[in-house]
């Protein structure tokens, strides 16, 4: 039986089963898979040494982020853009939209 106090600070009815939110876990996860196709060389860190493994890990996070970063600057800017042009713009289609975008970069440049 889930506790009262529980059943209402989360929602839950008497006798249902709490749901796991995996909004937060899909979000770690797409960003766990959006870095490690970023990865340059090899998804194998190929070094015993646990600073220089830290330094990579920490290298590749940092480039991800930031093309991340870049890439929800330029969806706002369109979204703005368009919002300027008078197209109205639905906050249920935009949700759907991601700054993990892995088929227009080119890694390697041209």
């Amino acid at each position: 039986m889930v506790n009262s106090l529980s059943a209402t600070h989360h929602g839950w009815s008497q006798g249902a089963t709490p749901l796991v939110d995996e909004r937060g876990t899909n979000k770690v996860e797409a960003f766990h898979k959006f870095s490690n196709w970023l990865m340059f060389a090899s998804d194998v860190l190929q070094d015993n040494d646990p600073i220089h493994q830290e330094k990579i890990i920490k290298f590749n996070e940092l480039l991800a982020n930031c093309l991340i970063f870049h890439t929800a600057q330029d969806i706002t800017k369109v979204v703005n853009d368009l919002v300027d042009e008078g197209w109205e713009v639905d906050p249920v289609d935009l949700a759907t939209v991601t700054p993990y975008i892995t088929s227009k970069i080119r890694r390697f440049g041209t």
